[in-house]
């Protein structure tokens, strides 16, 4: 069973409920719920790691990101 730190009654409550609380699962992609087998199960995180307008830019011209790639 997953666990969440946000997973306690008060904070259920505060958003109206197990089914409004699961819907905020989902809406904030952490987690969805399974009803066949009544338990969450954590949705998969990007690990795609963003890339700065100040960093060199990724097809190795030389210039900065954002004078060279970013609108393409």
């Amino acid at each position: 069973m997953l666990i969440l730190p946000e997973h306690s009654g008060a904070y259920v409550r505060k958003l109206g409920g197990w089914a409004k609380y699961h819907l905020w699962l989902l809406k904030e992609k952490i987690a969805r719920f399974d009803s066949r087998t009544q338990s969450l199960i954590r949705l998969p995180q990007s690990t795609v790691k963003k890339i700065g307008r100040n960093s060199p830019c990724i097809c190795g011209s030389g210039k900065k990101y954002k004078k060279c790639c970013i609108n393409k």
